[in-house]
Parts: C-alpha cells; structure tokens; sequence
C-alpha cells in the first residue's frame, strides 16, 4: 500500500504526524498562483461558484503533481506512483461531496496520472474566499458572443494545426486559451500568435494566456500529467462566459490514445493529457459541476502527427511551424533553440515534420541537439529512441490480430460508451500503421541523406543513422566504447522487458505478467517462489492476495475481467469475419467458446457465484496461464530462449527455475 501525500488546501488543518504539503492561492501563504493575461481585447465575465471551485481544485492538483516526487525518469510501478490525499476549501460543498461529482473527479485524475486521489472538501470561510469572478486588465463588457468555440492552445505543432483548421478549414473565430507555467515563452508564443492572427483576417483568433505556476520551492516531479485537468478547468471557465457548451483540445491520436510506442512511455508515462477515456472523464464531471450537458474534443483523434503538419502547411501556414514549441524540456531550452532532440516529444515531432517533407519550415539548428546525426549518449535517452524506431517497425508488419494482442490499452479507446467497437478497432489499427510507415519513412529518407557519414563511420555510432544501419559499427574516437552487453540479459527498461539470451539479439518484449512472473524465478535461480507471493509481489496489492478456506469459485471483479474479454474477443472475430480470415475466426470462437464456459462453470450469467476449490489453485492456474501468454511474446522473436524456458521453469504452486551450467542471467 502506497503511503499516502496528505495536501493541505487554503489554510486548512490536518494532522501534524502526516507531514502534509500544503498549497495556498491566497493569504500571506500563497504559493500557487492563477493569473489571466487578456492578450487580446478586453474581457470580462463573472464566473460560478462551482466553476470557481473547479479553478481551484485543478490548481491545488496541477501543483501538487509537480510538487511531490514519482523518483527518477527511470523508476516505475510503485516508485512511480503516488496516493494523494487533498483537503480543499470550495464554495459548493455540498455539490463537490457528492458520490457522483467525486467519482467523476478520482477517477479522471487516476487515469490521467497513475495516481490514486482521495478528497476531503470543507466550506469555504466566507472572509477567505477569492472574488466571485475573474476580471482581466481594462475591464470592459462581457465577451458573450465573441468566439465560436474554445480551444486549449499549447502553442505546439497539434494545437497550432487546430488554430488553423479552426480558423482557415472552417472560417472560425475563436478563443484560444493557453497555460503557460513561466513567462520563458511568452514573446514566441504572441509573435506565433500575432502572426497567426494577421494570415487569418477576419477569422484572427482572439487569444486568453493564463499563467498557473507555484513557488520555486515546491519541486519535486518532472511530470505534468495533470495538466490537461487544470486545462479543462480553464476551458470550462471560458466556455461558460461565451455561452457555448464545449471545448475543443487538438493532439494527434498517436499521443493521445497513448499506446506503449517505447519502452520509457508506458502508461502514464506517456501523455494521457488527450486520451478518449480522460476527456470522457472531464466532459462528465464539468456536466456535474455546471449541471448541463458538455463536452470536450478533440478533432485530430484520427490524424498523425505528420498529417498534423500538413494540415498546417496546406492551408498555407507552413512558415509557422518553426514558431510552435513541442518539446517537454522547457527548462533546458533557449530562444534560438527551443527544441532539446532528446525527448520523446522532439524525437516524434522531427520525425513527423520530416515524414511530411517539411523539414524547411523546422530546420535541425532550432534543437539543442541534432536528433538524426548527433550522439545519443545517455543511456536512457538512447533506448527511448531505438524502442521508438523498433516499435514502428513492428507494427508497420503487423496484422490487426498481432496489432491488438500487443496493444491491449488500445480496447480502453475501442470499448467506451457510444464507440462503435469495430469501426474504432479498425480505425485504432490503421492509424498506428500510418505512423509506423511514416517513422520508417522518415528514417529511410535519413540514412539516403547521409552515406558518407555512414560508410566512413564520421557520425556518431550513437547517432540514429548509425544505430539504425550500423548498430554493430565501433564507437568514435571522440567516444569512449561501450562495455560489452551481456551475453543472458533479462532487465526492465521502463516498463518492458529487455531479453537477451545467450549472445543473440536484444529483443523488448512489452509488459505482461507473465514475463515478470519469469523474471522473478530467474532473478532468484534454484530457489522455489510460492505463486501466491509472487503474483501478490507482481500485483502489487498483497492484501489482495490474503488467501484463506475456499470460497466462491469467481468473484464480481473476475466475472467483469470475463465479460470484458467476451466483448473483446467479439471485435477481433467481427474484424476477422471481415477480413475473410478462417484462422482467425477459428481461433477467436474457441476462446468466445471458453471464456463463456468458463463464467458457466462460476455462475455468471445471471446466477449466484458458485463455491469453487482453493483460492491457491486458482493462483496457480493464473500463474500457468500467464506464463504461458508471455511463451507465446517469445516465440515470435527468439525459438531458443523459449526453447530454454520451456526446459528450465517449472511452474506449479512453488515456480522454481534451474539454470543449466554456463548460464548467468544479469538481471
């Protein structure tokens, strides 16, 4: 169980042993800060209570991501995740302890973050309470009426390619609403939006900044992944004061269904600032909050990155390309080269531009790092690349069945209320392989660009070209080599499995519980694991695994687990009846045949759940099966390693591996 982070809001008390972080938007403790920057025009609105609460309790959170520590870029699981509890002063307490409201607001966060959040609301003093209202410089009438629709404006390649669909696809006017944390881009941001503006005419976007930071002190995460949270709480805000009833975010689908593309960017490490399910999530609650019906976007769920770009460039507005900021490394950035090259960000955004054949628009001296011929040194920035470059090349071959069965977050997108499941499957599948095709795309046109550097080894080894055509290539002089890899390799790398065995290959296996059930027993050669401890260590929720007498033979969780598999596996023969496949369809009907069996045999149709045998034995099953999923993962990839696990890990109540002699696992 997590330790939680007890977040004092407003000047409220809490229990002095709970080393509480606490967070003030006003009084002689301040420490976050919300301001609005009327950049354009004058504008004025009153704003609800509740949405005024909204505004607060997205900034309490927004600061507190930031302000408590996950670890290091490198950690996972545990290490990355955090159990906040926040007591908050709002106006509306009532409306904010409600079932529904609460759910709404954990639940979004949860995902959104990979964090657990509890909330303890209490009323507001009346004394202590902010103004009933935002007012911007100049006062002036209220803006009802003004703009079309809002949109959040980040001032990246996906949002700037919004602004102009918005304002030059569909002759719109409307309001872009931009979170800026420091003033550091604020003269690129406004020369990107002056600019935008004056192609626009009379469609010229008018343009909100709203700067939500906090004190120095209070750094403790490198992530923000609650930014999109206190980015809806804006929108919402603007939204109510012109009138209309949704806002829109623009961002690719690649980043916003954010399937595992690397090893370093599984779940919420990578951005879920856009995915369906998180936007479902805010629309839900902001309904809650102003008691009618609203909704968020975001119209570029279909679209790449590099099909972002051309939007862009096709309405004419390709020169602005250089203006939008993409990277996630703001702090290391300068105004000449606002791109740093290294991080996942830059490496997507480079890679598109040149996919689209408009790298003139984002010349490789506007990053801090060349991402195509320059080193990639670190370790940790390197292995983010070559998974990013292996992954595109894997899907780019893989079939919709293949595709599915190694994206399983992708039936998060697939499977929500009102989505057609097989058109969205479809629609899922043909997107990442667009991708796919235009990272290697890309990468070809590279290694065509540069073979001299190549063939005389005068780049980098660690340079893209090299280690995707030369990965064997020697280091440079002006490089020290690399110590040798070792021969049996079975380590994470992020979240996935890096598996090398016996001096072949480096394969990166996504993660599974199967394969950490594997890594466990090798970790710990010879010596009998209980399958209990291991799929509770796995897990990460022991008291889960408190096993005692028999009991029912499913439970309500399990009988779900069934269920959504059933609706699964019903998509995947759908998509193979279509694509006239008899393997597939053979193969997705008999486990349709024995999953439904299965809720059968525990009464899960309709009846009361049935009293089965040992709660040990059906660990032990799941430990079986599980392992067996993940022999399935290496069979694709290297036959010997199955070969050897096959013969060497017997699985049972007490999993146990023996090596044979000459194999030394570094793990």
């Amino acid at each position: 169980m997590l330790r939680e982070q007890l977040i004092l809001c407003g000047g409220l008390g809490g229990p002095l042993a709970a080393e509480p972080l606490r967070l003030a938007i006003d009084g002689p403790e301040k420490n976050v800060f919300l301001n609005i920057e009327d950049v354009f025009g004058h504008l004025y609105c009153a704003v609800p209570p509740a949405l005024n609460d909204l505004l607060d309790v997205a900034a309490y959170v927004y600061a507190a991501d930031q302000a408590v520590s996950r670890g290091g870029p490198a950690d996972s699981g545990e290490r990355w995740r955090r159990n906040f509890v926040f007591r908050v002063p709002v106006r509306e307490p009532d409306l904010w302890r409600s079932a529904e409201v609460s759910a709404a607001l954990c639940d979004s966060l949860g995902f959104a973050s990979e964090d657990a959040y509890r909330f303890e609301f209490e009323p507001a003093p009346p004394a202590s309470c902010r103004q009933p209202r935002l007012e911007w410089p100049g006062g002036g009438s209220a803006f009802d009426g003004l703009a079309e629709e809002v949109v959040m404006f980040s001032g990246g390649l996906d949002s700037l390619g919004g602004a102009v669909r918005e304002a030059f696809g569909a002759g719109r006017k409307v309001l872009l609403v931009n979170h800026c944390s420091t003033g550091k881009k604020g003269p690129r941001f406004d020369s990107l939006v002056a600019d935008l503006r004056r192609r626009a005419g009379a469609a010229a976007p008018l343009s909100v900044r709203v700067r939500v930071n906090k004190d120095q002190h209070l750094k403790g995460s490198y992530t923000q992944r609650t930014r999109s949270f206190l980015f809806a709480a804006l929108g919402a805000v603007f939204a109510a004061a012109l009138g209309r009833d949704r806002v829109r975010f623009y961002e690719n689908g690649v980043v916003s269904l954010n399937l595992p593309i690397s090893a370093q960017a599984v779940g919420a490490k990578a951005s879920r600032t856009t995915h369906p399910k998180v936007l479902a999530g805010y629309a839900r609650l902001v309904s809650l909050v102003t008691g009618k019906p609203f909704a968020i976007e975001n119209p570029f769920h279909w679209l790449t990155k590099s099909e972002v770009a051309r939007v862009v460039a096709d309405a004419g507005c390709g020169a602005l390309i250089g203006q939008a900021v993409s990277c996630a490394h703001t702090w290391q950035v300068t105004a000449a080269q606002p791109h740093c090259g290294r991080c996942s960000q830059c490496i997507d955004r480079r890679l598109a531009v040149l996919a689209a054949g408009l790298d003139a628009h984002d010349p490789a001296a506007g990053y801090m790092a060349d991402v195509a011929t320059g080193p990639w040194d670190d370790e940790l920035e390197r292995n983010l690349l070559v998974s990013y470059l292996d992954t595109a090349t894997q899907v780019e071959g893989m079939d919709p069945l293949a595709f599915f069965q190694t994206y399983g977050e992708a039936y998060r997108a697939i499977t929500l209320p009102g989505a057609d499941p097989d058109a969205t499957a479809r629609a899922v599948y043909d997107l990442y392989r667009r991708h796919a095709a235009q990272v290697n795309g890309a990468v070809d046109r590279l290694i065509a660009e540069n073979p001299a550097g190549i063939r005389k080894r005068t780049l980098p080894a660690t340079s893209l070209v090299r280690l995707v055509s030369d990965g064997s290539a020697p280091a440079d002089a002006d490089h020290a080599p690399s110590p040798p890899a070792a021969a049996n390799l079975f380590q994470r790398a992020g979240q996935m499995w890096l598996v090398r065995f016996r001096g072949g290959r480096l394969n990166h296996f996504f993660p599974s519980k199967g394969m950490a059930y594997l890594h466990a027993v090798v970790d710990q050669p010879g010596r009998p694991l209980s399958s209990v401890a291991l799929v509770a260590a796995v897990a990460r929720r022991p008291a889960d695994f408190a096993l005692g007498e028999a009991g029912e033979e499913g439970d309500p969780a399990a009988l779900a687990a069934y269920h959504e598999r059933l609706k699964e596996l019903r998509v995947e023969l759908a998509a193979a009846r279509k694509d006239n496949d008899p393997r597939r369809v053979d193969e997705a009907q008999r486990e349709i045949d024995a999953v439904t069996a299965a809720v059968r045999k525990i009464g899960g149709f309709g009846r009361r759940l049935r009293k089965g045998a040992s709660p040990r034995e059906r660990v032990r099953k799941a430990v079986v099966e599980a392992v067996r999923r993940a022999y399935r993962q290496i069979d694709d990839y290297d036959k010997p390693l199955l070969a050897h696990f096959k013969a060497r890990v017997t699985c049972g109540m007490h999993p146990i591996y023996a090596p044979e002699d000459g194999i030394d696992w570094e793990t």
